[in-house]
């Protein structure tokens, strides 16, 4: 969320994570609660947020991973897979490289 503190203090670790692991996989995308969504775009640059973000203007996103909280993590592997939810901040790099360790699903024929 825009007003969120936890949520801005975790941009610098998130673009770091995206930068570190982006060549071998990781995708970021933030999901803006949809209180003040309206000014996320003026956040992000004021925080120099490096991936795309969504708005949740609906909540439906909120609802779908039962997010109870913010920031809040969910993992997804490489078949599309919710892997891990509601990642504690300290351990999410120790879950994107688990992932990430796993062999990448093959091509359809």
């Amino acid at each position: 969320g825009t007003w969120c503190g936890p949520c801005l203090q975790s941009v610098p670790k998130i673009n770091a994570l995206r930068e570190k692991y982006g060549e071998e996989g990781l995708v970021v995308i933030g999901v803006c609660h949809s209180r003040n969504a309206s000014t996320m775009p003026e956040v992000a640059k004021e925080h120099g947020i490096s991936y795309p973000i969504a708005a949740d203007t609906a909540g439906a996103t909120f609802k779908a991973y039962r997010v109870n909280g913010t920031p809040d993590y969910v993992l997804i592997d490489r078949n599309g897979t919710v892997r891990f939810a509601d990642v504690a901040n300290h351990h999410i790099e120790d879950a994107i490289r688990f992932l990430l360790a796993e062999p990448a699903p093959a091509a359809p024929p």
